[in-house]
């Protein structure tokens, strides 16, 4: 046989099995995340792994004996209890973990979840946890817009129910509290009395992107109308400040909307004389026809605290157009949606 034949046949067997080894290895990087019952959404969380393969997600682990997802204990001894447990819990999960596999970023006090950034590993080892329940993708989502007072005939309202005795709890952007319809002075001040930056995790909600002061403005700005300006729905309301996203951005994750959540259940009697009755988010993803509890069950179960808690949470229905169909949270059974109102035809 001539060197050339042989070359030939070698190239040829050489093609015929490097073949299906390109195809086999191309098919776990289409799928790279099998379905698995623990898994909240298998598709968000496959798009959540970055290109670093690490994806932020909320683990779900099996509940003290006091835990109710729909109702929270009595202020004072049994509330302490049930967080004490909760946080002993997660303790004793994320323990079982490097740093490279699960990360922790946030706990939650009254649910028997953390928030956590895990690898493909790390991942498989928290599934395979008999103590974990199941595994929610950390879903990101994005601000809303609303405003109208005339056309939601509010004045009418307000002449009577301004807003007195209540505080509303604004989980967006911040709040401007330099703003002179805001209180015009630092933080806390006479109108926005409180809050936390979750986003950053510091003590400042401070306003960088607006979103966050124009709803606040819209719900509690105070009179009298200046200009374009007429004041809020609620102008003697106070106003707690929970800034949900990080920096200047218009994005915030859902374990942060849970846990600012959670604060006005835990703040709600900081001033007696004005506790939180209301939560406002005007953030959403996605949209879905129904009850979507299951979607994000650290939003749903909080949002069911929070209710149990005498907490009104209302957040925006979307920005997309649906006709049939609700943004989460507004689809959380647990929370009132609020559409937009349009001076148009």
């Amino acid at each position: 046989m001539r060197p050339l034949d042989r070359m030939a046949i070698a190239l040829a067997v050489l093609l015929l099995f490097a073949a299906p080894a390109v195809s086999l290895a191309a098919s776990p990087a289409q799928d790279p995340l099998p379905d698995h019952p623990k898994i909240v959404n298998p598709g968000a969380m496959r798009q959540a792994f970055d290109e670093a393969g690490r994806a932020k997600v909320i683990v779900h682990f099996k509940p003290p004996a006091a835990f109710a997802a729909s109702q929270l204990p009595a202020e004072g001894a049994e509330r302490r209890r049930l967080r004490e447990q909760i946080h002993a819990a997660g303790e004793a999960l994320i323990a079982r973990f490097s740093a490279r596999e699960v990360s922790l970023r946030r706990r939650f006090a009254y649910i028997p979840a953390l928030a956590a950034e895990a690898s493909r590993l790390g991942l498989e080892r928290l599934l395979a946890a008999e103590e974990v329940l199941q595994v929610e993708p950390d879903l990101l989502l994005q601000a809303h817009t609303a405003e109208g007072i005339p056309l939601l005939q509010a004045t009418a309202v307000r002449a009577v129910y301004k807003g007195q005795g209540v505080a509303i709890a604004v989980c967006d952007t911040g709040i401007d509290y330099t703003h002179p319809k805001l209180g015009g002075g630092g933080f806390p001040n006479v109108k926005v009395i409180g809050g936390w930056d979750f986003g950053d995790n510091d003590p400042d909600p401070m306003d960088v992107h607006g979103h966050g002061t124009s709803c606040a403005g819209i719900a509690a700005g105070a009179l009298p109308s200046s200009g374009d300006y007429i004041g809020g729905v609620a102008p003697e309301a106070k106003l707690y400040a929970l800034k949900i996203t990080s920096g200047s951005g218009g994005s915030a994750y859902a374990s942060d909307i849970a846990a600012a959540w959670e604060w006005s259940i835990d703040h709600q009697h900081d001033d007696p004389a004005n506790p939180i009755r209301v939560i406002s988010t005007s953030f959403g993803s996605g949209g879905y026809s129904g009850a979507c509890d299951s979607q994000s069950p650290v939003m749903a179960q909080t949002a069911a605290h929070a209710v149990s808690a005498g907490i009104t949470l209302f957040a925006s229905s979307g920005n997309d157009g649906f006709c049939g169909k609700l943004s989460l949270p507004a689809c959380l059974s647990q929370v009132i949606s609020v559409g937009a109102v349009f001076d148009a035809n």
